[in-house]
């Protein structure tokens, strides 16, 4: 796991803060397009199972990607593993009596597999839509129609899981791809000021706040079931992975710490997660700002800002 060092993110943010940005974002955009040019290898039609735990920017990084198999000169077409969620009051509780979203169980796996069969066996499927205001999926459906040549990525939670693509285990065109922050920032004395986990927390509390209306206080009290439910569903399957790669852009904590502080300084002193609030805004204190203004409309990080 590479380390960053805080005072070269902050020298650069400061120094010349537009190059600082679009080095990272070249960095990111090269790691894609060598996995683009795998994957368009041959002239079978290729599945890539993509992989990732929460706030990893795995939504984005499908969409990037295949972005750039489409440069290739090869169709390529998205399916998102949300759009097979159970009806809302199809999904059964757990033992402490919530429904668990994050269990495979709560997709409809039997439909699932019958995609994932038809797209082996001749290309020719049908994708559902998830309306998540309603909880169930819409009426209608997305006929799509994968040649030879052309590839599909399928991008979820659970996308590692072999009771996902098991339909798909005979074919000799499957990938299996993983996505996450797989870098650090650390201090002069090399100690880890933010690991990948602080990182992906960080974006979740922004994202959460800016496009579902959520607190960070509501953001900690459900992180400890986000990692419980990546620990038993997504990390076994880490290893299976033929490919990883790491969306981690160094320029984005400084971006982040504006609008994060804000949010943290409200967190009540009397609450359960003030020392938690207090702990990352301490570790924020010494990180140079940069406007969210700057970061280009293409970046990833806007998966997570506003």
């Amino acid at each position: 796991m590479k380390c960053y060092s805080l005072s070269e993110i902050n020298r650069s943010a400061r120094e010349d803060p537009l190059i600082f940005i679009r080095k990272s974002e070249r960095e990111y955009s090269r790691r894609l397009r060598t996995l683009a040019g795998k994957i368009c290898s041959g002239n079978s039609r290729k599945i890539l199972m993509l992989a990732g735990p929460s706030s990893s920017g795995k939504t984005t990084t499908a969409i990037k990607l295949a972005r750039n198999i489409r440069l290739e000169g090869h169709r390529c077409f998205v399916v998102h593993l949300d759009d097979f969620y159970r009806n809302r009051n199809e999904i059964s509780p757990g033992p402490d009596g919530k429904q668990d979203f994050e269990s495979p169980e709560s997709l409809n796996l039997p439909l699932l597999q019958e995609t994932l069969q038809a797209l082996a066996q001749d290309g020719r499927t049908a994708l559902p839509e998830y309306d998540f205001t309603a909880g169930r999926r819409r009426d209608y459906v997305h006929p799509i129609h994968v040649r030879h040549g052309d590839a599909v990525i399928i991008e979820g939670l659970h996308a590692l899981n072999p009771k996902i693509f098991e339909p798909l285990e005979e074919t000799d065109s499957l990938y299996k791809a993983y996505v996450n922050i797989s870098s650090s920032i650390c201090n002069d004395e090399e100690d880890i000021l933010f690991g990948p986990r602080d990182i992906r927390l960080l974006r979740r509390i922004i994202r959460d706040y800016n496009y579902r209306n959520s607190s960070v206080v509501n953001t900690f009290s459900m992180w400890p079931e986000v990692l419980k439910g990546e620990e038993k569903n997504l990390f076994p399957f880490e290893p299976d992975a033929d490919i990883r790669i790491d969306s981690f852009h160094p320029y984005e904590v400084c971006v982040y710490k504006k609008t994060a502080m804000t949010l943290l300084q409200r967190v009540s002193q009397s609450g359960p997660y003030y020392a938690k609030a207090e702990g990352i805004m301490d570790k924020l204190a010494p990180v140079d700002p940069l406007s969210s203004l700057i970061v280009p409309r293409s970046s990833l990080i806007q998966e997570f800002i506003k």
